[in-house]
């Protein structure tokens, strides 16, 4: 009968045990859960800091190579880059021949050219009329009573890059009507490109203001981001067209 009741009181303080070892094991895994969780929250911000950190550096950067672009049309709209032209050659369609009062001051083909193109550099020798009247030898001088104006409806310059060429854009001084004399700007100013010097494409049109300065003379800037050989500027107006200078960006 002891051995029977000393048998029973070691089940019992056994099973009181495994209960208790069981209960413990439950506790420290909820213990437990909070310490996971808050892994888990560490590598996610960890993980969200390293992204944004890389997507910051990576704007930044991106930032950087724009800033950092010497050539190209910038945010405001300026042509930028190195004038090319100087290093060009260029062609141009006829020049006024004034002709006198029997001819009603039309193109005489027989007159020299009224305002021509010096030595054929006057277009790209950084030589800019500055003078306010129409005497300045810097001026070339274009006309719609010319005959090949008649026929297209433009007279026009053409440059050879020489190769195929990333440009930005072009800049054109042109004269306006504070030199008087039926000389106003070009109404506007087409901006052609072509691979081959015979088919071309429009890329953008520029529009003088013709407000004049001090000097009757307006830079007139026409961007284009585009590669090309053949550059051709053409100019319509009513009356005398005057160019001075024309730079081309690359």
């Amino acid at each position: 009968m002891k051995k029977l009741s000393l048998l029973l009181a070691l089940l019992l303080a056994l099973s009181v045990c495994l209960v208790a070892c069981g209960g413990g094991e439950s506790d420290a895994t909820e213990d437990n859960a909070p310490s996971n969780a808050v892994s888990e929250d560490a590598s996610t911000d960890a993980s969200t800091d390293a992204s944004e950190d890389t997507s910051a550096d990576a704007s930044e950067d991106a930032s950087e190579d724009v800033s950092e672009d010497e050539g190209g049309v910038d945010v405001n709209g300026e042509i930028t880059g190195e004038n090319i032209a100087p290093n060009a050659t260029y062609t141009l369609s006829q020049l006024y021949r004034q002709g006198d009062a029997s001819t009603d001051w039309g193109y005489d083909e027989t007159k020299p050219e009224s305002y021509p193109d010096e030595e054929g550099v006057s277009l790209v020798d950084g030589a800019f009329a500055t003078v306010l009247d129409f005497t300045d030898p810097a001026w070339i001088g274009f006309h719609q009573r010319c005959p090949d104006y008649q026929t297209n409806g433009y007279s026009s310059i053409t440059f050879d890059l020489g190769a195929a060429t990333a440009i930005t854009g072009v800049k054109a001084y042109v004269g306006t009507d504070a030199l008087g004399g039926g000389i106003i700007a070009p109404s506007a100013i087409e901006f052609y490109v072509s691979e081959d010097g015979e088919n071309w494409t429009l890329v953008n049109i520029g529009t003088p203001l013709n407000a004049g300065d001090e000097f009757g003379t307006e830079c007139v800037e026409i961007a284009a981001a585009t590669t090309t050989q053949y550059v051709q500027l053409r100019f319509q107006g009513a009356g005398w067209m005057f160019i001075s200078e024309i730079e081309i960006f690359a």
